[in-house]
């Protein structure tokens, strides 16, 4: 039998059309020594837009850009509505917290206007509060002011984030939080 018969021979186990392909694939780059060429990486909308994010954007464009991927980046950033941000606080007790602007869908549903721009949260907005926001972008520090409307409970949660970026908690002389109120009465108890 000969070389080549042996290698494309599909075995008697049923396989799927891919595992023959690997299989030949391989038997091909054995046989004539001239292994298949991965394909170049696909560079899809997604990635351009990853790559060309800016949370404000100037409005001159680099030249240096495709102009695809410029008229791409202007016609999504065009749909954005840039009056309120949405906020992400799920890491609001290490100081962490990402703003993002919102989309149509959203405003369509009243995220972030009627009710709170919290991410996870759906509870009715009770505040408009104008936050400095500052972010890094392209290894540049930058800040901007958003507006952003919250329930009582993410107003809190953003507060506390503010403090612990500041360096550390803050709190009023003569006032301990509940976990320390609650240690002190069951000491007490215990007594």
């Amino acid at each position: 039998m000969s070389q080549q018969s042996s290698a494309f021979r599909q075995s008697l186990a049923p396989t799927s059309a891919y595992a023959r392909h690997l299989s030949y694939s391989a038997a091909q780059s054995h046989i004539y020594n001239n292994p298949a060429q991965p394909p170049p990486p696909q560079r899809t909308e997604r990635d351009i837009l990853l790559s060309h994010h800016r949370f404000l954007r100037e409005h001159s464009p680099a030249s240096t850009t495709a102009e695809y991927e410029r008229a791409l980046v202007a016609s999504y950033d065009a749909k954005l509505y840039k009056e309120f941000v949405l906020i992400e606080l799920s890491q609001y007790c290490a100081g962490r917290v990402a703003m993002r602007w919102r989309t149509e869908e959203e405003v369509k549903k009243g995220k972030g206007e009627r009710t709170c721009a919290a991410l996870d949260c759906e509870k009715a907005s009770e505040g408009e509060r104008e936050v400095l926001f500052n972010y890094v972008e392209d290894g540049e520090a930058r800040e901007a002011m958003v507006k952003v409307r919250l329930c009582e409970v993410c107003s809190g949660k953003l507060t506390k984030a503010k403090e612990r970026e500041g360096g550390g908690k803050k709190r009023e002389e003569g006032r301990s939080s509940g976990k320390e109120r609650r240690r002190r009465d069951s000491r007490r108890r215990s007594r």
